[in-house]
């Protein structure tokens, strides 16, 4: 991206932060899956033709994610609102917190 001039060095590095930064210490890479859904995580390794048991069965028990409050997490029959809810609410103190660090800024 840098040697096509597409976007420079700090560009790239503050995408990153604003984004993969404060989402992966709030729900990790595993928990992402129950936030896009299951069914559509099946749908896309079906496309690529490898599918995995952990996701079929649970899709085929009816545990999408965070849309049925129940994934490979549960969710304790709270509603999709009330899950996405505190997600945002951590993801924008992560963010917070991060500012009032300096975090954005070069080290």
């Amino acid at each position: 991206m840098i040697e096509e001039g597409l976007a420079g060095p700090q560009e790239i590095d503050q995408a990153i932060k604003l984004s993969l930064g404060v989402r992966l210490p709030i729900v990790g890479v595993v928990q992402t899956f129950d936030f896009q859904g299951l069914d559509m995580l099946l749908q896309y390794q079906k496309n690529v033709g490898k599918v995995y048991s952990f996701v079929e069965d649970r899709v085929k028990e009816g545990h999408l994610g965070a849309k049925t409050s129940r994934g490979i997490y549960d969710y304790q029959g709270r509603s999709e609102t009330e899950i996405l809810r505190k997600r945002d609410g951590l993801y924008l103190k992560m963010l917070d917190f991060l500012h009032e660090i300096d975090a954005f800024d070069p080290v």
